[in-house]
């Protein structure tokens, strides 16, 4: 959220000089609307890709505990089937 709301104050000053001499006031706030959500949109797909890499690394590092242990914990078990089905 924090994000968003910096993106929009950043934003907004170049924004708000690219569109100021068109006459229809309505048309700079869409255009600008649809500027900060092109932006939003690439930092929602770079988080996912973070957040996908750090569950594959999760993943990782129980893997090698579930196939060498020989009593399992079954918290290491429900952990990993949850990044499993989180990844997926």
């Amino acid at each position: 959220m924090w994000y968003y709301l910096q993106l929009i104050r950043d934003s907004y000053p170049s924004i708000a000089n690219k569109y100021q001499d068109v006459e229809n006031k309505q048309l700079p706030w869409e255009l600008g609307k649809m500027e900060i959500r092109a932006q939003k949109n690439s930092y929602s797909r770079f988080n996912m890709k973070t957040r996908a890499i750090a569950i594959q690394l999760k993943i990782e590092e129980q893997d090698p505990k579930i196939g060498n242990a020989t009593n399992l914990n079954d918290e290491i078990l429900t952990e990993f089937k949850a990044l499993k089905s989180e990844l997926n």
